[in-house]
């Protein structure tokens, strides 16, 4: 780690990993914004329904809610930088911002190393506007970056993205890996088995996520828990709130009143 600060509800990380002894994933999903700046090393990411293969200076842009896993090879140096922020913080002039993979530009990197100086000089109070000013700058560069235009992703087994897009239309429905198997026409062992290795994650604990930040979602639009419930086709309303809590790691109607 060389670097790390959280003001309000912007974090701002450099870290730096030196000769991982075997391959490290690392996979998450986060309820904010997130933009991965990879300064050196090598490696894939995965992004739901997309891979990428990366290598130095590429930058993701990872909406909120997407379930990600970064693998990165043996025995390599890898350094990164990482801004999370919630989407309410993207300038209204690019609201629609979506996610993408690109080649960073020069201007973006100095950028990055700017402000990562301005940490070791500034107090907490100064360090914060400034943050807001460097995000605001980066997404905006971002977000009219033409020059370099989104890599191409590589192909991910049909199973795998049929599985995903069936879950997403039925987010509302009892879902079981067995439903799942019979729309695609394949065993459900053969699915799981297929799902997991590429994924890093059963296709249950997939499914229990979607579900849970869609329920959020209906949340954070001001309805209440047990209409959620309902919504999202739960037997009993201890088993929604079991399920939301082990995501969220807060309860159902703790939404919208913590930061």
């Amino acid at each position: 780690m060389l670097n790390q600060i959280l003001c309000n509800n912007i974090q701002f990380l450099h870290n730096f990993t030196q000769n991982n002894e075997k391959s490290h994933f690392t996979s998450h999903h986060h309820t904010d914004c997130e933009i991965l700046c990879i300064v050196k090393g090598s490696g894939t990411f995965l992004i739901e329904d997309v891979s990428y293969e990366f290598t130095e200076n590429t930058i993701f842009f990872i909406p909120p809610g997407k379930y990600h896993v970064l693998k990165t090879p043996p025995h390599e140096n890898y350094e990164r930088y990482v801004v999370s922020f919630p989407h309410e913080l993207i300038p209204q002039c690019i609201a629609q911002l979506h996610g993408f993979c690109k080649k960073a530009d020069p201007a973006v990197l100095d950028l990055f190393r700017k402000f990562d100086s301005y940490t070791k000089i500034y107090p907490a109070e100064p360090l914060h506007t400034l943050l807001l000013s460097f995000l605001s700058e980066l997404l905006i560069i971002l977000a009219y970056d033409t020059q370099n235009s989104d890599y191409s992703p590589l192909e991910m087994p049909q199973l795998v993205t049929g599985a995903i897009a069936f879950i997403a239309e039925n987010l509302d429905t009892p879902l079981s890996t067995k439903d799942i198997a019979a729309h695609l026409f394949v065993s459900p062992s053969y699915l799981q088995h297929v799902f997991t290795k590429t994924m890093h994650i059963s296709i249950m604990q997939f499914v229990r996520l979607k579900k849970m930040y869609t329920a959020r979602e209906y949340l954070l639009r001001g309805f209440q828990p047990v209409q959620v419930a309902s919504l999202m086709n739960f037997n009993d309303y201890p088993t929604f709130y079991k399920s939301f809590r082990s995501v969220f790691h807060i309860s159902p109607s703790s939404v919208g009143k913590t930061k």
